[in-house]
């Protein structure tokens, strides 16, 4: 990212956008019901296993901002295809559904924060602080979404559902 972005001011927005992704973050997300009945309704267990999904996601997030790409999203993925193929597709299935809650739920809080400084920083006297503010809610949603992208793809959705290889089994009235 550095060398990159090497004499840029978006490099700024980028580190204040790294450092909010810490453990408060995985926290925050679990403290969401939606979040919680998510993880329910995909595994069994505590929820250990869903602060591990969404902190793992969350340190996604952060590197997929210094490298500028989702591809290490897709390389993580890629390791569930050494799985036998039912054990392969209900872990994907299930691991992206948690990880997508859990960061819709932060990406929401950018979200929020964003839309109270858009017009604000659109202004010709705002203050430097609050335009770096808004530039890392930018660089956090973006990322988020692009994300959440790869996990609609890694899961097999189109167009908001899940899309099977399987024959399906219909039955016809004529």
């Amino acid at each position: 990212m550095c060398a990159k972005y090497a004499g840029d001011s978006s490099v700024n927005g980028r580190i204040m956008a790294l450092a909010e992704l810490g453990p408060d973050k995985t926290y925050e997300a679990l403290d969401d019901i939606t979040v919680v009945d998510v993880f329910q309704a995909a595994y069994d267990g505590g929820l250990e296993a869903a602060t591990t999904i969404i902190d793992v996601h969350l340190r996604m997030v952060a590197e997929c901002i210094i490298a500028d790409d989702v591809e290490l999203v897709r390389t993580v993925y890629g390791k569930f295809k050494r799985m036998p193929p039912l054990l392969m597709r209900s872990s994907v299935v299930a691991t992206a559904a948690v990880a997508e809650a859990g960061l819709l739920k932060v990406r929401e809080e950018y979200e929020l924060i964003e839309a109270m400084l858009r017009e604000e920083v659109a202004k010709p006297d705002a203050g430097d602080e609050m335009k770096l503010e808004h530039e890392k809610c930018e660089v956090l949603m973006k990322t988020m979404d692009a994300v959440i992208a790869v996990l609609h793809e890694e899961k097999g959705e189109k167009d908001g559902e899940l899309v099977s290889d399987a024959p399906s089994v219909s039955s016809s009235s004529d």
